[in-house]
């Protein structure tokens, strides 16, 4: 009986790649620092050796992120195994493929709470099949887990209306977003006076030129193709500009090669660049997404002081205040994106007064500390209530 009056709580954090480990921010930390005893799970990867993880217990579990019956069970044995070790009073995992082999694990070893970080849905924009079979999971998921923790109100409102999950069951924290912004390193006084590497950047600035940007994986789903005519539109308005893109490009070269066909080839980046020492060099951030979870790139450009143009998809809607710290457009109307882009380019001025606006909004709601914080306090009353239901020695285990 002492060791359980004793015991630390016990959280496990999970997603499926070493890469998403940033998409916890600084929310296992809190908890450490606040006296829990936590572990987190991914697959291992290179990305996992510059995440720091002092005093947190960090586990490897390999997950594929496409279907694989026979390395998914293998997985779950792994799962299994980790968790009956462990015995945590919460888990919580996020990403759809850690998601649902943790979540199901947790399920069947009784894990009394069990939390979906609910970042997205794969299944927007799915079709046939696929789009059943991306439905099915998510189901399973969603049954598997106690409680839902959505990014955003309109991926809740979006996930309630396929009705995979109850209306008590899924939460938004605060104003969403998976894990806030570090409003300090995106400080855009910090890193405008820096010197970066790339040239053309640099003199664009300092020539008064207008730099718009798009930041993450250039594709079809992320709205290549109205990137391409907003870039076509400004060529032919002769709007002079530099116009940049941060991340891989990741189905859509064609879309790519028609951006560099007329004016000024595009500036390329690879994601691994210091992203705070950029976006300050940027006058707009355009992501005509057709869908997210929470677009945290939206969050870095304002508090670096940059509006944003975004669409009405699930997510990116959350994410800008239309006509004070950027605006928002319909989903699919390509032509209100590129005539929102002309305008903001066209009155500097507004912009940067909408970008002064997104940084104090960023500020008072979406700081990566108080974000940590609604997530901590989130967890305790879990713990706590599930203490005072469970006061008998299984409620510990």
């Amino acid at each position: 009986m002492l060791e359980q009056a004793t015991r630390r709580p016990t959280i496990l954090f999970g997603v499926t790649s070493a890469q998403s480990l940033k998409l916890l921010g600084k929310i296992p930390f809190t908890m450490a620092k606040s006296g829990w005893d936590v572990h987190v799970v991914s697959a291992s990867g290179p990305e996992s050796l510059s995440v720091d993880l002092s005093g947190i217990s960090y586990h490897v579990i390999q997950m594929e992120r496409a279907p694989s019956p026979a390395k998914d069970l293998k997985a779950i044995g792994l799962w299994l195994r980790l968790l009956k070790g462990i015995q945590p009073d919460i888990v919580s995992i996020g990403t759809p493929k850690a998601a649902l082999l943790g979540l199901i694990s947790a399920r069947v070893l009784q894990i009394p709470v069990r939390v979906y970080m609910l970042r997205g849905l794969r299944l927007e924009g799915s079709r046939g099949g696929w789009r059943v079979t991306l439905h099915l999971f998510e189901w399973l998921t969603s049954s598997s887990s106690t409680h839902i923790i959505a990014v955003s109100q309109s991926l809740k409102a979006r996930y309630l209306a396929l009705r995979l999950s109850g209306n008590r069951k899924i939460t938004v924290l605060g104003r969403g977003s998976s894990h806030g912004v570090d409003v300090q390193r995106f400080e855009p006084q910090a890193h405008l006076m820096s010197s970066h590497k790339n040239a053309s950047l640099l003199a664009a600035r300092k020539e008064g030129r207008a730099i718009v940007a798009f930041v993450g994986r250039f594709g079809r789903d992320k709205g290549a193709q109205t990137l391409v005519a907003c870039k076509q539109a400004l060529e032919e308005l002769s709007i002079d500009h530099e116009f940049v893109i941060v991340g891989e490009i990741e189905d859509s070269p064609h879309y790519m090669d028609a951006m560099n066909s007329t004016g000024k080839p595009v500036v390329r980046i690879l994601g691994s660049e210091n992203l705070s020492s950029l976006y300050p060099l940027f006058d707009l951030l355009l992501l005509p997404s057709k869908r997210e979870g929470f677009p945290n790139v939206v969050l870095e450009a304002a508090a670096s002081g940059v509006p944003s143009i975004v669409t009405t998809a699930t997510g990116a809607v959350d994410s800008v205040l239309s006509g004070e710290t950027g605006i928002i457009v319909p989903l699919g109307d390509g032509d209100a994106f590129v005539r929102a882009a002309i305008e903001l380019l066209s009155n500097r001025t507004r912009a940067a007064a909408m970008g002064e606006a997104a940084r104090w909004w960023v500020r008072d709601h979406f700081d990566a500390e108080k974000v940590s914080q609604q997530h901590f306090e989130f967890y305790s009353s879990l713990f706590v209530g599930r203490k005072m239901v469970n006061s008998g020695p299984l409620g510990f285990r």
